[in-house]
């Protein structure tokens, strides 16, 4: 070779390594290509540029945003950076969609890019795992590494598949975090709409309606404490939010609905203020005359409290334009979230606000008289209703020791509130009740699902050569939590009542294998049986007959039709 071409040769390797610093070498399944890429070849020092996991997801794949929803788990960044290299946090991009049977996830598909801003240079690297899913779930994982040297920095060949995540990145930038507030302003004042409210608003109806004969510095108090109850219960939950992902919990708006707990804490709160509207007890009764500074006291207390109510049965539901602002508020700074979260208050109490500090709202309203009891005593059947309804979601949850538990713990309310009225023994059956229903929240539990009742023994080699031996039929679920088609599948086609009878009555032994965690047993299985993900149903009849490998997609009748073979 001449020296022209050893010279031409080497030029345009060199020239392919530049092209190709800012993507390392790629993970190649036959599911998807994951690379480390950067929007720069070179940086300086100061100058933030931006890392990104990109995928390119086979047709028919997706893997999981940062909130999953009913399943999966979103890809973990584990860096290795010099001295002086820093690293942010992950800018997920909008998800997609995604419904099977009961479930919902959230996750991307196609090609898609997890921003990452960072100063400083190279070498990264990167350590991370995701999932991967289709009628299977596979867990994947890769070392990744770019070298970036300091230097004059320039745009790399990758800086055009950023763009997916723009609108993200910009979402701190003053002009767009306004945007988002606004958003949330129109979304809580929206809020007052949705039916979640309604009980908390047929109390403030009551209140408005005592306006009439009350001084105005009653209505602004009235007005202030229900504001603030409002602004900062939202706060509140906003920084619960931010606390428990900053642990690793999934969680978003309504977070709290998900615990029994809370829903049999709240149902009872709902009950007692409905036997308050009903005049089973008065709050405050032998104050009513002490002065003005604890009218004022009271009235106060009493709509912050209503506030804070407000907020807390709003939760379930959401309303136009509050998803974009809580969209935002997961993915911004700390500070802009706890203020996308204050504006969602600052909606949700301007309406009530307004009409508390109007002069002539009160000029509009009848003289007190009878028709206010009758009104305040028709507004309890609100908050029956909205218990009635917490008692529904706790069967969901908790099952009939749930509905028990909370039934029980509204006699005890119940009693509570008759027996304040019966003076200073009447207060200590009040306090006893009330600790009673407390030691009732303690029984308080999810119930198992019922997939568990027919999840048999857990999987071992071991135990599937023993039962073999003896001649059983085994049937063996190879499963894990983050996998859509595997939930779905015991729900409607293991934890029917048909199925588990017919498994009873022929004998089959089941084993169920939690891959959740990847257990190396369980992965050398999948492996041996030329698979490498879940889930994987396999049946093994009676006598050492050949085994069975049934679909992915199961449904009770294929079930049943393997069992009988």
């Amino acid at each position: 070779m001449s020296i022209f071409r050893f010279l031409l040769v080497m030029l345009v390797l060199a020239f392919a390594q530049v092209a190709q610093a800012a993507e390392s070498v790629p993970s190649v399944t036959k599911r998807a290509t994951v690379s480390l890429i950067s929007d720069t070849d070179a940086v300086a020092a100061g100058v933030p540029y931006r890392l990104g996991l990109r995928f390119q997801l086979a047709p028919g794949w997706h893997t999981y945003g940062r909130d999953p929803g009913d399943a999966g788990i979103p890809p973990d960044f584990a860096w290795t950076l010099p001295e002086g290299t820093k690293t942010g946090e992950i800018v997920w991009p909008a998800t997609e969609t995604f419904k099977e049977g009961p479930l919902t996830t959230y996750g991307y598909t196609g090609n898609v890019v997890l921003a990452v801003p960072a100063t400083g240079p190279g070498p990264v690297r990167l350590h991370t795992n995701w999932l991967v899913c289709n009628n299977i779930c596979v867990p994947e994982e890769a070392d990744f590494s770019l070298d970036l040297p300091v230097g004059v920095v320039a745009t790399s060949a990758q800086a055009s598949l950023f763009p997916v995540v723009e609108a993200r990145v910009a979402a701190g930038e003053p002009m767009a975090i306004w945007r988002v507030i606004g958003a949330a302003l129109l979304g809580g004042l929206i809020l007052n709409l949705m039916p979640c409210v309604f009980p908390v608003l047929a109390m403030k109806a009551m209140a408005i309606a005592r306006l009439s004969s009350e001084a105005r510095s009653v209505a602004r108090a009235q007005a202030a404490g229900y504001a603030l109850g409002v602004v900062l219960s939202f706060v509140a939950i906003g920084g619960a939010v931010l606390a428990l992902r900053s642990l690793g919990h999934a969680v978003g708006w309504g977070f709290q609905f998900q615990s029994p707990v809370f829903v049999a804490v709240i149902g009872w709160v709902l009950f007692a203020v409905g036997l308050n509207l009903s005049g089973v007890f008065e709050i405050g009764g032998s104050v009513v005359g002490a002065g003005q500074s604890l009218t004022l006291r009271r009235g106060f207390a009493g709509s912050f409290f209503s506030g804070a109510l407000a907020v807390l049965v709003a939760t379930p539901c959401t309303a136009p334009f509050m998803s974009v602002a809580l969209a935002a508020a997961l993915t911004a700074s700390p500070v802009e979230t706890l203020l996308i979260f204050a504006s969602l208050g600052v909606g949700l109490a301007a309406p009530i606000v307004a009409l508390e500090m109007l002069p002539g709202v009160a000029r509009l309203i009848p003289r007190p008289g009878r028709w206010m009891i009758v009104f305040k005593q028709a507004l309890a059947f609100p908050m029956y209703a909205a218990t009635a309804w917490l008692a529904w979601v706790i069967s969901q949850q908790a099952g009939a020791d749930g509905v028990l538990a909370m039934a029980g713990g509204m006699v005890l309310i119940g009693m509570a509130a008759w027996s304040m009225g019966l003076g200073r023994w009447g207060r200590g059956v009040a306090l006893a009740s009330v600790i009673a229903a407390g030691f009732l929240l303690t029984t308080v539990s999810p119930a198992p699902a019922a997939v568990e009742q027919a999840s048999g023994e857990r999987f071992t080699a071991a135990r599937l050569a023993s039962l073999r031996a003896e001649g059983r039929p085994v049937f063996v679920n190879l499963t894990a939590a983050w996998c859509v088609t595997c939930l779905v599948n015991e729900r409607v086609a293991l934890a029917p009542a048909e199925v588990r009878e017919a498994f009873d009555k022929l004998g089959v032994a089941r084993l169920t294998g939690d891959w959740t965690r990847q257990d190396p047993e369980i992965s050398a299985f999948l492996a041996q049986q030329g698979r490498d993900g879940v889930p994987l149903y396999l049946f093994y009849p009676a006598g050492g007959k050949p085994v069975q490998v049934l679909p992915q997609i199961l449904t009770p009748s294929t079930v049943l039709e393997a069992l009988r073979s």
